[in-house]
């Protein structure tokens, strides 16, 4: 589901407005005003997404009726054919600013990555094998960013952030994975904590880049690991891999799928994994 499609008929009401709420803005869709006028046969209508708060205020007289349909995917139905074309986006003071940034080299040598957190949410079934979401379902302003990213030739990807906790490495890095975490990998050995898990994906997940906090390195996994690594391509996988990011808006929860595990200790408890999804452009790619 990724979305609601709401009819309201023309009966006599007052009240029972639909308001929507994303992230300080406000839309009251006011039925009885909008029908008021209408001739008897028409309705009002209105889609939105699914991760848009709304709320029904109260209906002070009459009867508001509406119908309302729950908007899917379809993975069992053929897509319509759509021509492999996009609207091309025209020049604009965002798209402009940016250009000329990567023009200049010493943006370029400051700043190899630029980060963008998104607008909106986006469903993660536990249960599902594909790894939402994909370029092709960005919705409104986010769907622009990458679209404008693309044509400036920035290479942007869509990447799924995990921040480390402050019990498994001290805090020192956050992981930039292509493929989202779902909980404990039943299928391995089994891991003793958190640091053997953050191993494992940058292991598994050869596209993984790591993001140092401010002042940290490789060379603080000693300490902050609270153990030893004797075995020096250890350290050279995540020096490889290490990349600084600048962030223009920075990354917030806006993946609403989570992914839950049983952590056994001397007490199984329940754990979540939390998503942030964002978009990563390379600079150096528009040189």
């Amino acid at each position: 589901m990724f979305g609601s499609l709401v009819f309201t008929l023309s009966t006599p009401h007052t009240g029972g407005n639909l308001v929507f709420h994303h992230r300080g803005n406000s839309f009251d869709f006011n039925t009885s005003s909008i029908l008021k006028s209408a001739p008897s046969t028409s309705v009002a209508y209105v889609a939105f997404y699914s991760d848009i708060q709304h709320e029904v205020l109260e209906v002070t007289s009459g009867a508001r009726i509406t119908i309302t349909y729950n908007l899917y995917y379809d993975s069992f139905r053929e897509p319509p054919p759509v021509p492999d074309l996009r609207i091309p986006i025209s020049e604009n003071s965002f798209s402009n600013s940016l250009r000329e940034a990567c023009r200049d080299a010493a943006f370029i040598k400051e700043c190899k990555y630029i980060g963008f957190g998104l607008e909106f949410e986006y469903p993660k079934s536990t249960t599902s094998e594909n790894h939402y979401p994909y370029a092709s379902d960005l919705k409104g302003v986010d769907a622009y960013l990458f679209h404008t990213l693309q044509d400036i030739e920035l290479n942007p990807t869509l990447r799924y952030l995990y921040c480390s906790s402050t019990d498994a490495w001290g805090d020192t890095f956050d992981l930039l994975l292509s493929r989202p975490v779902d909980g404990r990998d039943n299928d391995s050995d089994g891991y003793d904590d958190e640091r053997d898990e953050l191993q494992f994906l940058i292991q598994s997940d050869k596209n993984a880049l790591i993001v140092w906090k401010e002042g940290k390195s490789e060379e603080t996994l000693d300490s902050a690991g609270e153990r030893s690594y004797e075995d020096p391509d250890f350290i050279d996988d995540y020096r490889s891999r290490s990349v600084s990011v600048q962030w223009v808006t920075p990354p917030n929860r806006n993946l609403s799928g989570t992914s839950y595990y049983t952590e056994h200790g001397n007490e199984p408890i329940q754990e979540v994994y939390y998503f942030e999804v964002c978009i990563i452009a390379d600079v150096s790619a528009s040189q």
